[in-house]
Formats: structure tokens, sequence, C-alpha cells
């Protein structure tokens, strides 16, 4: 589970008061930045909180709104403003334009050291990170489990429910196999089936509409394909990659599973022969060597 602004700004060591874009607060963060840069936009990747006393801002309402919104166009997760320094108060200006875009503004007072929300931060991301890792270590062997015991369809649901996006599974004609939830949506399974149809040799593949990401992993060894497994909804992070990783390679050895028992059963076959042009067959013999050439006559 992600750290959102609400979250933080419910930390009642910090002080926090948030004066604009409620709208705005189950943004992700994912981690916490100072500037005081009036062109911080332009260092900025998403998901941050911006932290600044505004030393560099000037009256200017004008100024002071593109400030904002520039912020809010890259993706910036939150701002928090520190009074007692430039300003007094945070500006009207910006808190208008803050609620104008959904973007969160909250107020750090003077006593406040940005190094503690940064730090509050940090350590919750971090906890969130193992509290994943612990999860998807056992996620791991139910979906192992599910291999053995129930097929593809059941992996298909484990990973589904570990990583709570929506999972698709085609074979090598792009044909449905499973789906979990069932049933699929119909312009779910279009665009995973075009996806793969871009590059079916491909080990992967990525595409994002309307805010969705659709992914494609393919499933198979160095010379065979024996399907697709697709993954829709919000982006993965490294925890559920790794799920997904874990479920393709179980789904892999599953369809593996009837070369290796064929090739075993020509094995069987060429040494059971082997025995009786030997001239050393006794019944027990003899029968697994009928066996072996006809096992449903058996």
């Amino acid at each position: 589970m992600s750290t959102s602004v609400r979250w933080l700004i419910a930390q009642r060591s910090l002080e926090l008061v948030l004066h604009a874009g409620g709208a705005g607060l189950e943004r992700p963060i994912d981690s916490a930045v100072s500037s005081e840069l009036l062109t911080a936009a332009e260092w900025m990747v998403g998901g941050e909180v911006l932290l600044t006393t505004g030393l560099r801002l000037t009256d200017d309402p004008a100024e002071q709104q593109r400030y904002v919104r520039s912020l809010d166009e890259v993706g910036v997760a939150a701002l928090g403003f520190g009074v007692g320094l430039g300003f007094d108060a945070i500006p009207q200006a910006m808190i208008s334009a803050a609620d104008d875009v959904g973007l969160p503004l909250f107020e750090v007072p003077l006593h406040i050291p940005f190094s503690a929300i940064t730090r509050a931060l940090l350590d919750q991301i971090a906890a969130g990170r193992s509290a994943r890792l612990v999860s998807a270590t056992r996620a791991q062997p139910r979906m192992t489990r599910a291999a053995v015991a129930r097929g593809p369809a059941a992996v298909v649901g484990e990973l589904a429910d570990a990583i709570e996006r929506r999972v698709l599974l085609l074979d090598a004609n792009h044909a449905e196999v499973a789906s979990s939830p069932a049933p699929p949506d119909p312009n779910d399974l279009a665009r995973v089936r075009a996806l793969v149809a871009r590059d079916p040799a491909s080990a992967g593949a990525v595409f994002v509409a309307d805010d969705v990401t659709f992914m494609v992993t393919r499933i198979g060894s160095a010379t065979r394909t024996f399907g697709f497994l697709g993954v829709v909804g919000a982006p993965l992070d490294e925890v559920n990659r790794m799920l997904v990783g874990h479920a393709t390679s179980l789904l892999a050895i599953e369809y593996a599973k009837p070369q290796e028992v064929r090739r075993e059963m020509a094995l069987l076959q060429t040494d059971v022969l082997g025995s009786a042009l030997d001239g050393v067959v006794g019944p027990t013999a003899l029968r697994v060597l009928r066996r072996a050439a006809s096992p449903d006559d058996a």
C-alpha cells in the first residue's frame, strides 16, 4: 500500500495544516524534496512532496499561481510551505491555484524542520515496501501450490489476488484460457491481444491508455511460445513485477510438462523394447511394454 498525502497530513507530531487541494489527498508519495528554486518543477519527476519556504517567490499573485501550477503539471504529490521566513502565511494566490488543480498545499510551522517530514516519509515508505515484500513471500508459495494442484487457471487467480489487478491468460493462438476476475472485460481482452500481436516473440510489452496500464509477458522457452500473461490496471511496482515473473515461470513449467512426459515415455519405450529384443522380458516387463505402446488400452 502506497504512502499518501492524507497519511502525511495525519501525522500529529509534524503539526502540518492543510490549506488547499483536499481533492488530491490520496495522491501517492514516493519521496520528499526541499527546494527554493522558482523552476523546481524542472527537476521533479512526479510523486514528490516539495518543501519550500518561498524565499525566492515575489508578492506577484500571477507568479505564485504559475509556481503552483508548474508543480502540479509535472506530477508533484503535494507542496509543503514553511511559514515564518519568506512569508508569515501562505499567499492566497497559491491557495486558490492549489484548490483549482487539486494539489495539496499544507503549512509547515517554523519550529518543524523539513528533515523531520522527510524522515517520517522515508520511514513509512520503507515500512510499506517491507510489508509488500512479506506479502509477496506469502503469495509465491500459494501460486506454486495452485500450479501443482489445480493448474494454470488457479495460478491466474492467485496472481490476480496478490497484485490486485485483472490478469488474463492467453494461449499461443491468443485465445482466452483463463481470467481473474472472470469474465474478462471485452475491451481489456482486445487491448491485450493487440499488444501481443505487435511482437509475439518479444519477452514482454507495456501499453498505457486512459491511465490504465496493459502489460503482457510471454510464456515459453527459448524456442517455443506456450501463451501470454496479461495484466491490466495500475502500474506495477517492483514487488508486483516480481510476482508476475514468478507466475510466468510457473506457467512455463506447467505447460512444458506434457513435453517432458512424452520424452520420458519415449525413453521408457526404448528401454523396454531393448529388453524385449535382448530376450530378457518377463511378464511384468511385457505389461510395461504394452502400456508404454498404448497407455489408453492398458
